[in-house]
């Protein structure tokens, strides 16, 4: 369980950076404890393994669909005294029942015997792959990137589709770091921050951010890249990390295959992002990188606070569903941003991309917004804070992978939501 959640703050990556870490050490000692217990001609191997653990991650932008090993309810593993058949712990968390009972643990009544989840995974898979891309080609500082508080596209938009994809008891943030899947999902999380301060140079909040009061820091505290990420200490168990402390991988000892280091490789990192996340083939962006090209997509502004939360935003095109912004239980205040790409969509209409006025036209008359809390729909215009407006912009593809797009000539219609 956690003890803290600075979701929508650029403290929400280095937080859970520091948890991934710890969680990581803890592990490591227990999995290197087990290891000594094999004997024989596997002595060597289950130890030689237990010192190189790492955790996974589950990269839901490429394949949103649940890694298999977490979809097994059993599995056999072999023991120090040979197979053994048991319960899957990638698949679900069983509450204890003693010495707590099902009221008093994990603090909720009514939860069940053990977390749930209702979704494959995949129900959001091109909007996430889309976010994600938008957010590494176009998010130009950490503040932004880091989380919806600022304007523009976020890694915490993703993020929260895929809690909210999963379902179950994984959009709640009272339960959801029970289910080992919570370690694989925020490793991806890690990653690709890391992939993205690589690309630009960026490794520290900038901006200060307001704390809306959570278990950690107080109502109004002001908090910053040196701010204490509580509860976890750096190596003299008495200093608090803080986003600084934390800002890069390698402070910890670890690195991810995508990126060659912290200091070096960053147009391989971008040829990465692009091969793995980008929609064109390298060839492809050359042929086209001097004609750019006319791209539409949704921009979502709401005060939290004038939100039943936690709830979706759904943008439609008639009937046909083009982005869904989900906000999820905490904070409970603050403004929150988000931008949700409508090129698969109009895509599929048969209309070219610079033919502006039809997709205008059509955009004009189709495109309307609803906001839901599970199966109960909130009425749009109950919701004063709630700003939805249509952007154009020419996206000029890159001419090769070590290059992002570029964006320009910007234009926005406001929707009217009454």
């Amino acid at each position: 369980m956690k003890l803290n959640r600075d979701d929508q703050s650029p403290q929400l990556l280095p937080w859970h950076r520091a948890y991934l870490v710890l969680y990581e050490q803890v592990l490591g000692e227990e999995v290197q404890r087990l290891a000594l217990e094999y004997t024989g001609e596997n002595e060597s191997v289950y130890r030689e393994a237990s010192q190189i653990l790492r955790l996974p991650y589950w990269d839901w932008a490429t394949d949103s669909a649940l890694p298999p090993c977490t979809t097994w309810k059993n599995i056999t593993v072999n023991s120090p005294k040979g197979p053994v058949n048991l319960h899957n712990p990638l698949y679900n968390y069983r509450w204890p029942t003693y010495p707590l009972n099902e009221t008093e643990f994990p603090g909720q009544g009514g939860i069940g015997p053990e977390t749930t989840r209702h979704g494959d995974g995949t129900e959001m898979a091109n909007y996430i792959k889309d976010s994600v891309f938008r957010t590494f080609s176009s998010a130009t500082t950490y503040d932004q990137m880091a989380s919806m508080a600022g304007s523009g596209s976020s890694f915490e938009s993703p993020h929260n589709a895929v809690h909210v994809s999963v379902g179950g008891s994984f959009p709640n943030l009272d339960l959801t770091a029970f289910d080992t899947l919570f370690l694989l999902h925020h490793c991806n999380l890690d990653r690709l921050s890391a992939l993205w301060t690589v690309s630009r140079n960026d490794t520290l909040q900038a901006q200060p951010f307001t704390s809306p009061g959570l278990y950690s820091t107080a109502k109004g505290e002001i908090i910053t890249a040196d701010s204490p990420l509580k509860p976890f200490y750096q190596a003299d168990g008495k200093t608090f990390h803080t986003g600084r402390t934390v800002a890069t991988t390698e402070a910890f000892g670890y690195i991810y295959s995508d990126v060659v280091s912290q200091s070096q490789g960053r147009l391989g990192v971008i040829a990465r992002i692009n091969r793995l996340y980008g929609e064109l083939s390298a060839s492809r962006e050359q042929a086209a990188a001097s004609t750019p090209k006319r791209e539409w997509i949704v921009t979502i502004q709401v005060d939290r606070a004038d939100l039943p939360l936690p709830c979706d935003i759904n943008v439609y095109l008639g009937e046909r569903l083009a982005g869904r912004t989900s906000l999820l239980s905490m904070p409970m205040t603050g403004i929150a941003h988000d931008e949700l790409s409508l090129s698969r969509l109009i895509g599929s209409f048969r209309i070219g991309n610079n033919d502006i006025e039809t997709i205008q036209k059509r955009l004009a008359n189709t495109l309307h917004v609803e906001v839901t809390k599970g199966t109960i729909t909130i009425d749009v215009r109950n919701i004063p804070s709630l700003k939805v407006s249509v952007v154009g912009e020419d996206v000029t593809p890159s001419s090769s992978d070590l290059e992002f797009p570029t964006y320009g000539n910007r234009t926005t219609t406001v929707v009217d939501l009454s």
